[in-house]
């Protein structure tokens, strides 16, 4: 199933049986089933904030689900920049060009968001490496699709002859159970949980 619609208001997260933090991805009104490669409906869906850069080249683009994985770096970057702990917003929006302005100029934004270092507010730092690896994961993946398709410069990208070039999701190192595997967070989430709720045990 791929969302199609991840961002900063249909993620959250609790406490599991095990007293486990445990991510939620709700709002499913967009998702629809398909195989990790078979295309979907030809719609652009998602909330320009944490659209990804070849939908935003391209409207009619297919979505993929290597497009989750970016649109996740987006909100967990706009996370640990823009939230205080406890959730409060810090003055001034750092990722306004994100969601103003034309589709090419949201799209360079972002293109620089995936090859800078990222920005975190102190009390995000536990998560830091795990974000770093997410980064470069989305990064690389999608130099790859333009070195194997064409250039994000040029919006009519042949999408459907990634597979066939050797490129599909699965090479690029992008799999329907990956996320947490890619991030790698088990201790770290702990600890920032604790700390934001102000709790010790």
């Amino acid at each position: 199933m791929l969302h199609r619609d991840i961002s900063i208001n249909t993620l959250a997260y609790c406490r599991g049986a095990d007293d486990r933090v445990e991510g939620v991805l709700y709002d499913f009104d967009l998702a629809m089933y398909v195989d990790a490669n078979t295309p979907s409906s030809k719609h652009r869906a998602g909330t320009t904030a944490f659209l990804v850069l070849h939908l935003l080249e391209d409207r009619t683009l297919q979505h993929r689900l290597v497009f989750e994985y970016e649109s996740l770096f987006y909100v967990m970057s706009w996370i640990i920049a823009y939230h205080k702990r406890g959730g409060a917003a810090i003055e001034g929006n750092p990722f306004g060009r994100w969601y103003l302005g034309t589709a090419d100029s949201i799209c360079a934004a972002k293109f620089g968001a995936l090859r800078s270092p990222l920005d975190t507010l102190p009390h995000h730092k536990v998560l830091e490496d795990g974000l770093w690896r997410l980064q470069r994961l989305v990064r690389d993946a999608v130099f790859r699709m333009d070195d194997a398709g064409r250039s994000l410069r040029h919006p009519n990208m042949d999408y459907e002859l990634l597979p066939n070039r050797g490129l599909n999701d699965e090479v690029l190192g992008l799999t329907a159970d990956g996320f947490s595997r890619v991030l790698q967070w088990g201790d770290e989430i702990e600890i920032y949980e604790r700390d934001r709720v102000g709790v010790r045990r």
